[in-house]
């Protein structure tokens, strides 16, 4: 249990930085080329980063062999290694040794939780404050393109809206003809690319 939770907090760590680091990625790309809605992009792939991290942690026990061998550290001669090599060996020797790992493993795991601890990986940490600080001087300063993506972002808003306020003239009109001519009008206003174009052709039908 002691080895899951530090390996665990380990996992966790790198979890933070690739999460962190993906954001960065995105943010490069999206200074380079139009990229709609590049901040929720971001934030998508920083949390599928993170939740695929939970995933791997639940799923990637501590195997009896790695225990093992860190609490192999902790006895002389390597000597529980080779008694739990030896399996189901019943030999004499063999049986000298499982007896002798026996009497040992309790000193061992003594030492095994005297060690230092090591919670904190310095190196993910430190790359995960670095990113999070570049992301905060990407966000201070967009470039061209993000400027463009956040326009077009702007546009479809604006067409989506007039859009909705005529689908919802069409639900009311009663006359055949008026509501023809709304139809017509959607249907047009679809078309544009936009919201210029979208003004453009309220204006033509008005």
């Amino acid at each position: 249990f002691r080895l899951r939770v530090e390996k665990t907090i380990n996992t966790m760590q790198t979890g933070l930085f690739l999460a962190a680091f993906s954001a960065v990625l995105i943010y490069v790309v999206s200074r380079l080329f139009v990229l709609p809605h590049y901040s929720r992009f971001a934030f998508v792939i920083a949390g599928l980063a993170l939740f695929g991290t939970v995933i791997y942690c639940a799923f990637n026990q501590v195997k009896k062999e790695e225990a093992v061998q860190q609490l192999d550290r902790y006895s002389s001669h390597n000597l529980l290694l080779t008694a739990f090599s030896i399996g189901n060996n019943h030999s004499s020797i063999a049986s000298s040794i499982i007896e002798e790992a026996e009497l040992t493993v309790t000193t061992a795991f003594e030492g095994f939780k005297k060690r230092e601890k090591k919670y904190l990986n310095g190196k993910m940490l430190t790359s995960f404050v670095l990113c999070c600080a570049i992301l905060v001087v990407l966000n201070l300063f967009p470039s061209e393109a993000q400027l463009e993506a956040a326009s077009v972002v702007q546009e479809q808003e604006i067409v989506d809206e007039v859009k909705k306020e005529f689908e919802d003239l069409i639900k009311k009109e009663k006359l055949p003809e008026v509501k023809k001519e709304l139809v017509d009008l959607l249907q047009d206003l679809e078309a544009a690319e936009t919201s210029a174009e979208t003004l453009k052709e309220l204006v033509k039908k008005q």
